[in-house]
């Protein structure tokens, strides 16, 4: 029985020694939030800063104002291009630079089409000019109705 209490206690302190050594590693060296992932996010804001409330009834003719947002965790600093089109009809082109591990807001202003109707408005994100008109990077897709 005593031999059994002393490896019982001995299998004990092991186990509690590996585990503080474990917890002072995960404190001294902890993993990065996204360790291995490399991604852009792309999005649009309505003007409360979230993702609602962006236009969804414009008049014909009229401009509109939408914030795109684009975060690069790509582990180096990238120029996009960023494309806003009615249906296929490309109406908006910008370049935009975005540092690595950062955010950027960018208002770009449309115009609506003259004919009233459904459109998608397809707002593409690009890593480089070369890439426009091929497929996008990142691409979001918005239904919008155009009624007098």
């Amino acid at each position: 029985m005593k031999n059994i209490r002393l490896l019982l206690t001995r299998v004990f302190a092991v186990a509690l020694v590996i585990s503080a050594a474990s917890f002072i590693l995960i404190i001294a060296f902890p993993a990065p939030n996204d360790a291995g992932r490399e991604y852009t996010k792309f999005y649009v804001v309505g003007p409360e800063g979230d993702a609602s409330d962006y236009p969804t009834e414009v008049s014909p003719g009229s401009t509109t104002s939408l914030a795109i947002g684009i975060s690069n965790y790509e582990t180096e600093s990238h120029s996009y291009t960023l494309t806003a089109a009615w249906n296929d009809t490309v109406i908006e082109t910008q370049t935009v630079r975005v540092e690595y591990n950062d955010e950027i807001r960018k208002n770009i202003t449309i115009q609506a089409p003259t004919q009233p109707g459904m459109y998608r408005l397809n707002l593409n994100l690009y890593k480089s000019e070369v890439d426009v008109g091929h497929e996008p990077y990142r691409d979001l897709r918005l239904l919008v109705s155009v009624r007098e």
